[in-house]
């Protein structure tokens, strides 16, 4: 008897016996509970040929299902969705900086290459490989890149202020106070019109709201399995018109 032979019958087995001791089976709870034996070589095809062989119809075994490996990392992407990174394309990102050009934070450390060290632990792209540093991103203190005196010092750096609010701007908007029902708010943006182009930021401040509880009136908000598409066109699309009459 072949190898492959003994596989198929230990796996026929190993399912039957699961089957008849378990009063609603399903896959996921039997890859669960059988991971360390299943995330052998070939065991992924032999499992699923013995599972359309025992299946009796409430549970169908779907026909890409493959079992997870038992040695994968959590983290790990099932499919490589992301690009993988090598050592070289590391270099290539953080060679050309100029050593005199780099921020020195005051503790002494070089900014680029800390997250440079983060780098090369990475398998797959990140954002830190376009030198993006997510200074939200609790995993820069967490795991010791940073400490917390030196986020606090990135943070802060060269942060710009916002620009207060122009007098009208803000009346108008402070008189949506207390209103907390689509049918208050509605009543408030709809008592007064603006001009689009004599009133510009105040016409945009009332079609954002406007447009915005036709959203919650249609149902189409809150957002729940939207696609990302979707939400550009609609949700943020409101946003965009911002820049219909702007210098930017």
């Amino acid at each position: 008897m072949t190898s492959s032979s003994k596989d198929y019958e230990a796996c026929n087995q190993l399912i039957e016996n699961y089957l008849n001791n378990d009063a609603e089976p399903t896959l996921e709870r039997f890859l669960n509970d059988n991971e360390k034996v299943i995330g052998k070589p070939d065991w992924d095809k032999l499992l699923l040929a013995a599972v359309k062989k025992f299946d009796t119809g409430p549970h169908p075994v779907p026909q890409q299902q493959k079992p997870p490996p038992s040695i994968a990392s959590p983290s790990a992407p099932s499919k490589s969705s992301k690009k993988p990174i090598t050592a070289a394309m590391v270099d290539k990102y953080f060679e050309p900086l100029v050593d005199d050009k780099k921020w020195t934070l005051s503790t002494g450390k070089v900014v680029e290459d800390t997250m440079k060290k983060y780098t090369v632990t990475c398998n797959f792209e990140h954002p830190i490989h376009s030198l993006i540093l997510d200074i939200d991103d609790k995993m820069w203190v967490k795991d010791g890149y940073f400490t917390e005196q030196e986020m606090r010092e990135i943070k802060d750096a060269r942060c710009p202020k916002d620009p207060e609010l122009p007098t009208h701007i803000a009346e108008y908007l402070k008189g949506y106070a207390g209103n907390k029902d689509l049918e208050s708010i509605f009543d408030h943006a709809n008592h007064r019109l603006f001009h689009p182009k004599r009133e510009s930021d105040l016409f945009w401040i009332h079609q954002a709201f406007v447009k915005t509880l036709n959203l919650f009136y249609s149902n189409y908000l809150p957002i729940t399995d939207h696609s990302e598409t979707d939400i550009l066109n609609r949700v943020w699309g409101i946003v965009q018109e911002c820049f219909d009459v702007s210098h930017l």
